[in-house]
This record gives structure tokens, C-alpha cells and sequence, in this order.
């Protein structure tokens, strides 16, 4: 299979570098407060949570550099199929991923700043659809940046990122039915958990 000319090479690499840019801002400039983050589990002394995290942290920032990585520095390692209208669907699911994830991160930030000062849950806009649209999005930003360098390894780093989300939402769970038991076990009735 021949890869894509030159030009479609570099729209591909500005799409992945300014999703990657995007994902780092966001994380900087909106920062989300989490018991489940790293550090927030090194404090509570979850040493075998801070363990999974760790390891787990490469294989997540590699699955989302994986398109740019290898088509770049492994062009030989040609990708599943190649489509102009793959291509394009994956440009728009990553706009799509990226819109919801920073709408949600806002919400998030402007409600509660911290763990410490939090009084409610996030009800409204995107979280009367579901619980973590955020991580809905970073999904559909990962499928999107699939789509523009379909690669069996990569799927692969997106099932490892939805199990690892997935570990990593149990755990708000549990610390937001304890500091909210009715508020959140009445959320948890009316919105799923995803979509």
C-alpha cells in the first residue's frame, strides 16, 4: 500500500500536534481536581493506585502520540487502511473529543477548585448526559486520532485507556458517594455513567 503524498503527510502531523498542544493546555490551564489523580492517591498512601498509575501513564501519553510517532519515525509500518474519508472523520471526531472534554473541564474547574472546598457535584450541561463526559471525549479524540493512523497497536493503547479510565472513575465514585451519599446516589440514577 502506498502511503499518503507528502502534503496530506503534514495535515496529519499538524492535526496530531494540535491535539496534542490542546491536551496539554487543557491540563494546565484547566486543571480538574481528582482523588484519582497521582498525586491524590499518593497522598491517601495508595501505593499499589500510584504503582498502576505509573506504569500506566506512558502506555496513555504513547497511545496518543502513537499516530505522529509512527508516521514519522516508522513509515514503513503502514497503517490498517487509508481514506481520504477516514481521514476526515477522524479530523472531525477529534474536534468533536476535544470540544466536549474542555467544555466538561471548565464546568468542572469553575464549580470546584479543589478537592477540599468542594460542596456539589457537576449536574448540568454535558453531566445531565452523562457522568464523565470528559473522558467520552478523550475516547472519541482517541478513535478520531485512530482514524488518521489506523494501526493495530494503537487500538490496543485505546482499550488499555478505557480500562484504565474506567479503574480511575471507580475510584471518584466511591470518594463522591461518600462526601455525597444522596446528592450522588440520585445523580446515579438518572445519568449513566457514560453515555
Amino acid at each position: 500500500m502506498e502511503l499518503y503524498p507528502f502534503r496530506t503527510m503534514v495535515l496529519i502531523t499538524i492535526t496530531c500536534v494540535v491535539t496534542l498542544v490542546s491536551i496539554l493546555a487543557e491540563i494546565v490551564l484547566i486543571p480538574v481536581p481528582s482523588v484519582a489523580s497521582t498525586v491524590q492517591l499518593a497522598r491517601n498512601h495508595r501505593r499499589s493506585a500510584v504503582l498502576f498509575s505509573l506504569i500506566s501513564l506512558p502506555i496513555v501519553y504513547s497511545t496518543f502520540c502513537f499516530p505522529l510517532l509512527n508516521s514519522w519515525l516508522f513509515p514503513s509500518s503502514e497503517p490498517l487502511f487509508q481514506s481520504y474519508w477516514t481521514l476526515g472523520l477522524g479530523v472531525l471526531m477529534i474536534v468533536i473529543g476535544r470540544w466536549i472534554t474542555v467544555r466538561s473541564a471548565f464546568d468542572i474547574h469553575h464549580s470546584n477548585r479543589s478537592l477540599d472546598k468542594q460542596t456539589t457535584i457537576v449536574t448540568n450541561r454535558l453531566f445531565r448526559h452523562s457522568r464523565n463526559p470528559g473522558v467520552g471525549g478523550m475516547v472519541t479524540t482517541l478513535i478520531g486520532l485512530w482514524f488518521t493512523w489506523p494501526h493495530p497497536l494503537m487500538a490496543l493503547g485505546i482499550v488499555y485507556y478505557c480500562g484504565y479510565m474506567h479503574y480511575k472513575i471507580l475510584l471518584e465514585e466511591r470518594y463522591l458517594s461518600g462526601k455525597f451519599p444522596k446528592t450522588y446516589s440520585n445523580y446515579c440514577l438518572t445519568t449513566k455513567r457514560y453515555l
